[in-house]
């Protein structure tokens, strides 16, 4: 992983993290609810693995936020493609089957709160 992509793995780990925590869960607990192993959940807090939309979907659900909520804070422009003249442009996919990109996230095309 790139240093920007493990800097943006990292923030998005700490901060599912944090709201884990926050909801008083274990990571067993956490990963029982969202259906994935405890070290998958452990690997992504600790911005070892990334993770799939679904996946982030099913964490979201699991801490009752939204995806836009999961990813509150982190530094990422929510702008979308033709959001403005200065909107960044780019020709590589935003989604690669169903995973974001981190250069798409690094870019600012991010899921619409209202398109999820």
């Amino acid at each position: 992983m790139r240093g920007d992509d493990h800097r943006l793995a990292r923030q998005v780990g700490a901060r599912i993290r944090h709201l884990r925590r926050e909801h008083g869960l274990s990571q067993e607990a956490f990963a029982e609810r969202c259906d994935l192993h405890r070290t998958y959940i452990g690997a992504i807090e600790r911005g070892e693995k990334t993770m799939t939309i679904a996946t982030a979907s099913k964490l979201a659900s699991a801490l009752g936020v939204s995806l836009s909520e999961l990813f509150h804070g982190l530094g990422i422009p929510a702008r979308l493609p033709g959001a403005g003249d200065d909107a960044p442009r780019s020709t590589q996919p935003v989604m690669r089957g169903s995973s974001i990109s981190m250069r798409a996230m690094r870019a600012g095309f991010m899921i619409a709160p209202d398109s999820v």
